[in-house]
């Protein structure tokens, strides 16, 4: 009996299911984290056959699924999840580079709530 195929490439799948086409027609705030993730990722591993998908996945799971661990991780603890190399691992460093510091320019991003008329606004 066939095996099923889950690594198929994603340019096989439902052009609903592909992360990119999936971002254009329905907006980013659509996507799951590993979605987001594997398109910053933008290809998968050919050596073990895993998606960019699959990746994503690999490395929220070896984060125990915290985006704040993946921000935080070292290049040389990025490289250790299997089908991560140094481009990915470096790409997967400067988006997360780029949120911060866009957070930074808006002042933190932290919003501190005083009152109810600070909720109201």
């Amino acid at each position: 009996m066939d095996q099923p195929q889950y690594s198929r490439r994603i340019k096989d799948w439902p052009e609903d299911e592909r992360p990119r086409e999936r971002l254009q027609q329905h907006g980013e705030n659509s996507l799951s984290d590993a979605q987001l993730l594997a398109i910053v990722l933008r290809t998968g591993d050919h050596a073990s056959g895993a998606t960019a998908i699959d990746l994503a996945r690999r490395i929220l799971t070896t984060f125990h699924e915290d985006l704040e661990a993946v921000c935080s991780a070292s290049i040389s603890e990025l490289l250790q999840v299997q089908g991560i190399g140094p481009a990915k691992a470096c790409e997967i460093k400067a988006a997360f580079e780029l949120g911060r510091r866009r957070l930074a320019r808006q002042g933190g991003g932290l919003v501190q709530f005083r009152s109810s008329r600070d909720v109201a606004q």
